[in-house]
């Protein structure tokens, strides 16, 4: 049996098309397992910022609107409101 040219030419397209989707595929999963190690990790992080700073006397939470913190003021005992934006880790 003899192959033609133009056999050859279509087996040679197949074989790089499936190998582009297969090595595609194979570095989505990397990067999808990858970005979420660095979630965890993150969250882990903000808790134990979080815990730190609870130790000094400050009251922290963390929700979809950002991190608030209630201290005490040294001076006069006023209670003092904080907010600052946070990416969504509370999800």
């Amino acid at each position: 049996m003899k192959f033609s040219i133009r056999d050859m030419l279509l087996v040679t397209l197949c074989v790089a098309l499936v190998l582009g989707w297969w090595v595609d595929r194979t570095g989505l999963a990397r990067w999808g397992s990858a970005m979420e190690r660095d979630r965890e990790r993150a969250v882990w992080e903000t808790e134990a910022l979080k815990r730190s700073v609870e130790n000094m006397g400050v009251d922290v939470t963390i929700n979809s609107e950002g991190v608030h913190a209630d201290h005490q003021d040294s001076v006069g005992g006023r209670s003092k409101n904080s907010q600052f934006f946070h990416s969504h880790l509370a999800k």
